[in-house]
């Protein structure tokens, strides 16, 4: 420095950094935001950063430029750096209303602060608000219900078919059961037909095979023509009777469906006779056939 400078304390006048705190610029998301309607409008939801700018009167030198920031009234607070350029940066911020207090320095003494308010809201995102949950809370309600629909029906499903299983199951075994207790019937009939119309005539071949073999120097040619005859008679009725039964077995079995059948009882009459006469000429007795030769008719439906 060349030469010298003489101050005068009592002329000097001191520049101090007094004045108000303005708004120059607010940027969320690098989009310019109106100041005066950010407290009435909300910011959009998921801001990533929101940045504003400030200004002064009475700049003087920058070193003399001392602003502090608090948000939602934090107690410590955040300094601003102004070497570059005024501006507070504010980034991370969740939903919600917020609340940014800015101080300036204005000179020397305690609290010698100028101070400026900004309220802002951040708006909530749509899967954050309380109809995103009512909806969720009633989708799912819908969707316990679809749940309970859907077993419910399978249930139902699954009964009506053990139903029907069940049902095809009892009548298969009624089936089974009628179809046992006919059986039980054509062995009951089949027993009374052996024991009665085939054990009886056998019977009689057989005595009178043993009284021809034993007796037949002592009987007349006559009478052994008559006994082979009988023989040869209850043999063929014997034959016919059991073709008759094997007819009746099968169609038991195969359940055919008869027809209407046309037939003279009294011819009937003689075919049972023709297998009796033996054994009754055996004990001299004499079989009558007073069956009238009348037709008769009938129909048999076997299912």
């Amino acid at each position: 420095m060349d030469g010298l400078l003489w101050v005068n304390p009592e002329k000097a006048i001191p520049i101090l950094p007094d004045g108000e705190i303005f708004i120059d610029e607010i940027l969320a998301d690098n989009i310019a935001v109106n100041a005066d309607s950010l407290q009435y409008n909300s910011l959009p939801a998921q801001t990533q950063e929101v940045i504003i700018e400030l200004g002064f009167s009475a700049w003087c030198n920058k070193e003399n430029i001392y602003l502090d920031y608090q948000l939602n009234d934090i107690p410590a607070w955040k300094t601003v750096n102004t070497d570059n350029e005024t501006f507070i940066r504010l980034g991370g911020l969740q939903s919600g209303t917020y609340r940014l207090r800015i101080r300036k320095l204005n000179g020397f003494g305690k609290d010698n602060y100028s101070y400026k308010l900004i309220e802002f809201k951040v708006a909530t995102p749509w899967y954050k608000q309380w109809w995103f949950y009512a909806l969720c809370l009633l989708a799912l309600l819908g969707i316990i219900q679809l749940i309970f629909y859907i077993r419910t029906r399978q249930y139902k499903i699954r009964q009506r078919k053990l139903e029907k299983q069940v049902a095809e199951k009892t009548k298969e075994l009624q089936e089974q059961n009628e179809i046992l207790e006919k059986n039980n019937t054509i062995k009951t009939r089949l027993i009374s037909i052996i024991s009665h119309d085939i054990v009886t005539p056998l019977k009689f071949v057989t005595v009178a095979g043993k009284k021809l073999i034993e007796k037949r120097n002592l009987m007349t040619e006559e009478l052994q023509d008559e006994t082979i005859k009988e023989m040869t008679n209850t043999a063929q009725e014997l034959q016919l009777l059991s073709t008759n039964i094997l007819n009746w077995i099968k169609y038991q079995n195969e359940n055919r469906r008869l027809t209407k059948e046309t037939f003279n009882v009294h011819e009937l009459v003689n075919q049972v006779l023709g297998v009796l006469n033996s054994l009754a000429n055996q004990k001299k007795l004499n079989l009558v056939n007073q069956v009238n030769t009348i037709w008769k008719f009938t129909s048999i439906l076997n299912l």
